[in-house]
């Protein structure tokens, strides 16, 4: 969401700030989820799943100002809100599939080497990524034609 957040708020400093400095904390948070080894226990693994969630629902802050704050259109065009619903889609459900084990809970030893959650959220991933660029380039895109038209009137 970073990219997003600098070209879809250039024109608002300290809304730019506010959402950059929360996506990074919440990153922050996430990573060291990650790298810490308590973390990584089958126990620990929904908590992991629901820090995942909470990181990719925090996109929901800066388009929700975008909707409060500009006309729907505007705010579509700001964020690539489309791709970045996508995006949530994508990861939220490759979370929730790893969380709750589908589809290996139901047929246990069948999908070890195919078919496994991780692997579906791993695909899933790749696919959010994806639609993460194609909304990224749409609001670089919509910032400078912006630019450009405030610039030339």
């Amino acid at each position: 969401m970073v990219g997003i957040i600098y070209y879809g708020y250039s024109d608002l400093p300290y809304a730019r700030f506010f959402f950059l400095t929360l996506t990074t904390v919440l990153g922050t948070i996430s990573m060291i989820t990650t790298w810490n080894p308590k973390f990584k226990s089958a126990e620990w693994r929904p908590y992991r799943a629901a820090i995942f969630v909470a990181f990719g629902l925090s996109a929901l802050c800066p388009i929700g100002y975008g909707f409060a704050r500009f006309e729907f259109q505007e705010a579509v065009r700001r964020c690539g809100f489309w791709y970045v619903l996508m995006e949530g889609v994508g990861y939220i459900s490759g979370a929730l599939l790893y969380a709750l084990r589908i589809p290996e809970r139901f047929s246990p030893g069948k999908f070890d080497i195919f078919g496994h959650s991780h692997q579906f959220f791993h695909v899933l991933v790749v696919i959010s990524a994806f639609s993460h660029f194609k909304g990224l380039v749409q609001s670089y895109t919509y910032s400078h034609i912006r630019s450009t038209l405030t610039n030339t009137l």
